[in-house]
């Protein structure tokens, strides 16, 4: 891609290149390293902003894995280049990075001697609130942020008294 950045004129070949793998059936993470290079390559022009939104919105219902969050970040990159009709693509990828935080929270029932469970559980549900604050999905972040308060009560703190005696 690099290379063809370099030569103008082949600039529309490779673009329509890169949309054949795209609207073809290869597999999601194909799809997705190809937008992803073209991001970095500056190969869509703003006029193409909202099909590749669309792709990732679709590519995200089949990405089962840590893929979603770089779908949901190429597809708000590229919302971003859609004049006026931003707003709602946007919204819809940060609920779904806000849902991905929600659904990382563990219950520290299942590991009661764990101390680690509610400190990482107070980092997903801070990220989480405010995905949904940027989405302007009041409930969710009131349920999120309610998470938030209830894991604030099972955290630990560790707390080591040093004697000065047996320091060397």
């Amino acid at each position: 891609m690099s290379l063809i950045k370099r030569v103008k004129y082949k600039i529309p070949e490779a673009t329509d290149l890169i949309w054949g793998v795209l609207e073809s059936d290869y597999g999601y993470r194909t799809k997705m390293v190809c937008i992803r290079l073209a991001k970095e390559k500056g190969f869509f022009p703003s006029r193409d902003a909202k099909k590749i939104v669309c792709l990732c919105k679709d590519l995200l219902s089949l990405v089962k894995d840590s893929w979603r969050e770089n779908c949901c970040e190429l597809g708000l990159f590229y919302s971003s280049k859609i004049q006026g009709e931003a707003k709602p693509y946007m919204n819809f990828f940060y609920e779904a990075l806000g849902d991905m935080e929600m659904g990382q929270l563990v219950d520290p029932a299942t590991a009661p001697n764990n101390i680690a469970i509610p400190w990482m559980n107070e980092d997903h549900s801070q990220k989480a609130m405010a995905f949904y604050q940027k989405a302007g999905l009041t409930q969710k972040r009131n349920r999120a942020e309610l998470a938030f308060r209830e894991n604030k009560k099972k955290m630990v703190m560790l707390h080591f008294k040093i004697d000065r005696k047996s320091v060397v």
